[in-house]
């Protein structure tokens, strides 16, 4: 009896040491793996780490910040005056492609501020599509005309109008009129010149094709609290918003959808 307990305790202890030999090496396949993956993480970190650093160094050259990182006041007005004169023949400074990839990652870094405009939801989706636009544009897979008929870089457009206009303090504001700035350079360069009517000015009626507008702008106490200090003009018509720009090209031509105020407001 004692020589059988004896055979089966051996063989139990054998079978415990593979077992835990096999546990073993399952661990230190997977402790080795686990380093591999942390390495490779690692490196993509570093990676990461140092493209963000090279675009904030490209955003800050271009937008000309401050020593203390600041974004200056006027940018608006600094990038359309730098974009304008590089669509009048200057090839200075990056290529096409590479402004519109800065606008993009500009966008995807700021943070969407909803303000009274919409709901912040509503803000983080909309800058989503923004820098997809942008995205696309950089790719150079689908022609600039394309997209503009079928309204897809409609809401760069609207976006940086609507801001500028209604919340001009906004971190949003000069990352979005630099991306704009970026997206009208890039149809200048196809021969496509557009035009947004600046928001809050008097247009004349035949310039503008008037659409209905949509509920959230509607509800928006900044463009609520704007038109109470207005009057619905005699001649021409008041622009609140701007849906879809006006563009033209040697060949065809379009007006600007724009919200203007009337009675129903």
């Amino acid at each position: 009896m004692l020589e059988f307990w004896t055979e089966n305790h051996i063989t139990l202890i054998a079978a415990g040491a593979v077992l835990g030999l096999l546990i073993i090496g399952v661990l230190l396949v997977r402790i080795r793996r686990d380093a591999q993956a942390m390495t490779s993480f690692e490196a993509k970190v570093d990676t990461l780490k140092a493209e963000n650093q090279q675009f904030r160094t490209e955003f800050a050259r271009l937008v000309n910040t401050d020593s203390n990182g600041e974004v200056p006041k006027n940018i608006a007005e600094q990038v359309r005056a730098r974009f304008a004169s590089d669509a009048q023949g200057t090839e200075q400074g990056l290529p096409m492609p590479a402004l519109c990839r800065t606008a993009s990652e500009s966008l995807k870094s700021a943070r969407a501020e909803p303000g009274l405009m919409f709901s912040e939801s509503d803000a983080a989706d909309e800058m989503h599509r923004a820098s997809l636009v942008l995205d696309n544009i950089s790719s150079g897979e689908t022609p600039i005309l394309s997209q503009l008929e079928s309204g897809e870089l409609d809401i760069v457009f609207r976006l940086s109008a609507r801001h500028q206009t209604y919340q001009p303090q906004s971190t949003m504001s000069p990352v979005l009129a630099y991306a704009e700035a970026a997206l009208k350079l890039a149809c200048s360069r196809e021969g496509i010149t557009i035009w947004v009517p600046p928001l809050l000015t008097v247009q004349p009626s035949e310039s503008v094709a008037e659409i209905q507008p949509e509920p959230q702008l509607r509800d928006s106490t900044l463009v609520r609290r704007a038109i109470n200090r207005l009057q619905i003009p005699d001649n021409g018509v008041l622009i609140l918003d701007c849906q879809s720009p006006g563009w033209s090209t040697r060949s065809e031509q379009r007006p600007p959808k724009v919200v203007t105020l009337d009675s129903s407001w």
